[in-house]
C-alpha cells in the first residue's frame, strides 16, 4: 500500500517484505529419490520454499551449507561420496538425483605402510624447516577441569578417541631418495599419562618432525586443580580436528563406543595425489589464472615499527553488536558471515594502501568431500582473495561477488596455495579467518572447562586477523609481526574493519563507505573545540605577520648561517615567485 523510506526520503529497501514465490510455481519431488534429496536440502536451508528445478544456491545453499549437504547426502545414500564441486555442477535436485544414480561405487583403499604428504604438509614441512626449534605450528590446549572431572575415566576416554583417529598416531619419516612419507601407526599403543606437577610455561615445546610422535596429551593433577594438557602439530591436525577430538572425548566419557575412522588423512593424501594428475587441477590453474595472472600483490600496510629481532604480538577487541540483524542482512543479502566479513577485510587492506583493489589470504576447513567430516587431519587450505573495489559498484553486488569467488576457489583447492604463491607471487603475509562460533571448547567431561592461555613464540604472519562470535559479540583477535607494527596500528585496522562491516549494512554504494569509527569520529570532530575562538588561517599568513612585527630578530639557525625574520621572508617569496613564473 505504501512504499516505506528512510530518514532520507530514499526507499528503505530493508523493510520491504520479502518476496514470496507461489507455491504452484514449484515443482514438487516426484519419487523417493527426490523426495530424500529435497528433505536434505531443506533441512540445510531451513524452509522447503522451492522446486526439484530450483537452483539450491538461489533457493539459499552456502559453503559452508554445502559441506553439511555432502554430509546428509551421503548418508542418506549409502556412503555416496559427495563434494562441493559436484553441487556446484548439479544444482537442483532433479541433477542431484540423476548424479547420484551415475556415481560409481565407493573407492577402495588398500593398506599401505607408507604414504605421501598433501601439498599443504608439504608447505607446513617446508616452514618448520626454515624456523627450527620453532612452535609456529603447535596447536596447544590447556583446560583447568571442574572439580568433579574423574581423571582415571578422563584418561580412558582420551585414549579410547586416539584409537578413533589412529591417524593422528603418524610419523615422518625421510627415504633414500630424501623424500618425505607418512608412516602408518594404527595399532601403536598409547597412553595418557597423569602428572603430579606441571610447570605450565614448559608445556608447549617445540617438536622433531622426522620420527617423533607430533601429539602431547597429559592430565595434571595438582594441589591448585586438575588440568588437562592437548598439543598437536598442525602438520598432522587443524582446528576442526581439535573440535573432533575433544566432542569425541566427551561422549567416549559419557560412556558412548567411538567408531574408527574409516576415511583418515592417509587416504585423504592418496585421492589428492590421483586427483592432481586429471583434468580438475588443469580446470584450477586456468581458474586461478583469470584472478591473479599480472595482478598487484603488495597491500602489506606500511610498516611504523622496526626491530632488529622478530616478535609475537596478540591483541583482542570484542564489540558489542545486533547478531540476529548481522544473519538477518546475511541472509538478505544471500551470503554467509565469513562472505561479509571477508569483503570487509578486502575493502580496509586495500583502502590502507590508497588501491582500488585488494589481494589477501584467508583459510577454510578444506572439508569438501562427505568422507571428511568426522576426520583428524590437517586439511584446512590457505586461498588468495581479489576484492575489486571501484567505487560506484553497489555494496550488495560487492559482497556477492566475494561469496562468489570464496565457493569457487574452495572448488578449485586441489592447486595448492604452494604454487599459487610461486605463480603469482603471493604471499601470506596479510591473513583473515572467520572462525565464528566453531572454537569455543569450554566443556570437558560434562563439565565447565576454564581454557587457559599458552603462548607461541612466532607469528605466522605479518598481520593476521581472526572473527570469532561469542556472547552476542564479535571478537576480533590479531596475531602480528611485534617488530614491524604497534600494537596501536592494528587495533586501529580493527576499528577500521568495524565501521565498514557497520557500513555495509545502511550504505548503498562501495564510495560512501566510511572506515571512521564512531570513537575516531568524535575525536576529529573534537579537534577544533578550542577554549576560544582561533582565527582559521595558514601557517604562510602567520608567518608574514610575525615577520612585520619582528623583522630584525633572528628567525633560523643551521648550517652555521642565521636567517632574520625579514630575510627569511624574502627569500620565501623570492621562491615562490620564481615557481609561479614557471607556471606552478
Amino acid at each position: 500500500d505504501k512504499i516505506p523510506l528512510n530518514q532520507n526520503q530514499k526507499v528503505n529497501k530493508r523493510a520491504l517484505p520479502v518476496p514470496k514465490r507461489k507455491a504452484e510455481e514449484f515443482v514438487p519431488p516426484k519419487g523417493e529419490t527426490q523426495q530424500r534429496i529435497f528433505d536434505c536440502v531443506a533441512e540445510v536451508i531451513g524452509h522447503r520454499e522451492f522446486g526439484v528445478n530450483t537452483d539450491i544456491y538461489k533457493a539459499g545453499l552456502t559453503s559452508i551449507g554445502a559441506v553439511k549437504l555432502n554430509v546428509l547426502l551421503s548418508e542418506a545414500f549409502e556412503g555416496a561420496v559427495i563434494r562441493n564441486k559436484d553441487l556446484k555442477e548439479n544444482d537442483t535436485v532433479e541433477k542431484l538425483e540423476q548424479f547420484l544414480a551415475d556415481l560409481s561405487q565407493e573407492e577402495e583403499f588398500e593398506k599401505q605402510e607408507a604414504y605421501p604428504l598433501t601439498q599443504t604438509q608439504n608447505g607446513i614441512f617446508v616452514e618448520c624447516a626454515a624456523n627450527p626449534g620453532s612452535t609456529i605450528y603447535n596447536i596447544p590446549f590447556l583446560f583447568r577441569l571442574g572439580e568433579n572431572v574423574k581423571l582415571r575415566q578422563l584418561k580412558s576416554a582420551l585414549e579410547a578417541t586416539v584409537e578413533a583417529h589412529p591417524y593422528i598416531k603418524t610419523t615422518l619419516y625421510l627415504d633414500e631418495n630424501g623424500d618425505i612419507w607418512q608412516k602408518r601407526n594404527d595399532d601403536q599403543p598409547f597412553e595418557v599419562e597423569i602428572c603430579q606437577a606441571m610447570a605450565k610455561e614448559e608445556l608447549v615445546q617445540p617438536y622433531q618432525l622426522l620420527g617423533e610422535r607430533l601429539f602431547r596429551i597429559r592430565i595434571f593433577e595438582t594441589a591448585e586443580g586438575n588440568y588437562l594438557f592437548l598439543e598437536f602439530h598442525h602438520i598432522i591436525c587443524d582446528g576442526e580436528s581439535c573440535g573432533i577430538f575433544l566432542k569425541d572425548m566427551n561422549r567416549a566419557y559419557a560412556g558412548d563406543e567411538l567408531v574408527k575412522e574409516s576415511f583418515s588423512g592417509f587416504e585423504a593424501a592418496l585421492v589428492e595425489q590421483k586427483m592432481r594428475n586429471g583434468e580438475e587441477y588443469v580446470l584450477a590453474k586456468k581458474y586461478y589464472d583469470s584472478l591473479f595472472k599480472d595482478c598487484d600483490t603488495d597491500f602489506l600496510p606500511a610498516l611504523d615499527h622496526r626491530d632488529e629481532f622478530p616478535g609475537l604480538g596478540i591483541c583482542l577487541r570484542k564489540v558489542p553488536v545486533d547478531l540476529d540483524a548481522l544473519r538477518h542482512f546475511c541472509e538478505e543479502q544471500r551470503i554467509t558471515m565469513n562472505a561479509l566479513f571477508s569483503a570487509a577485510f578486502g575493502f580496509v587492506a586495500g583502502r590502507y594502501v590508497y588501491k582500488e583493489e585488494a589481494v589477501f589470504t584467508t583459510i577454510y576447513n578444506g572439508r569438501n568431500d562427505s568422507r571428511l567430516a568426522s576426520s583428524m587431519n590437517m586439511l584446512v587450505k590457505t586461498l588468495p582473495v581479489y576484492c575489486k573495489l571501484e567505487g560506484e559498484k553497489e555494496i550488495g553486488d560487492y559482497l556477492r561477488e566475494t561469496g562468489e569467488q570464496l565457493m569457487n576457489s574452495m572448488n578449485y583447492d586441489i592447486y595448492s596455495f604452494a604454487e599459487i604463491s610461486r605463480t603469482y607471487d603471493i604471499k601470506a603475509d596479510l591473513m583473515f579467518a572467520f572462525q565464528g562460533d566453531n572454537f569455543l571448547f569450554d566443556e570437558i567431561a560434562g563439565e565447565k572447562a576454564f581454557r587457559q592461555e599458552l603462548a607461541l613464540d612466532t607469528a605466522k604472519a605479518p598481520l593476521s586477523i581472526d572473527v570469532m562470535v561469542e556472547d552476542g559479540k564479535i571478537v576480533y583477535q590479531a596475531e602480528y609481526r611485534s617488530d614491524m607494527y604497534e600494537e596501536q596500528t592494528v587495533l586501529g585496522f580493527i576499528d577500521c574493519l568495524t565501521a565498514v562491516v557497520d557500513d555495509f549494512q545502511s550504505k548503498k554504494l562501495l564510495k560512501e563507505i566510511s572506515m571512521v569509527s564512531k570513537k575516531a569520529r568524535r575525536e576529529i570532530d573534537g579537534y577544533n573545540e578550542t577554549d576560544y575562538a582561533v582565527e582559521q588561517t595558514t601557517a604562510n599568513v602567520l608567518f608574514e605577520r610575525q615577520a612585520a612585527l619582528y623583522p630584525n630578530k633572528t628567525a633560523v639557525i643551521a648550517c652555521g648561517k642565521s636567517l632574520t625574520f625579514r630575510e627569511l621572508n624574502e627569500n620565501a617569496n623570492r621562491i615562490a615567485n620564481y615557481l609561479i613564473d614557471m607556471g606552478l
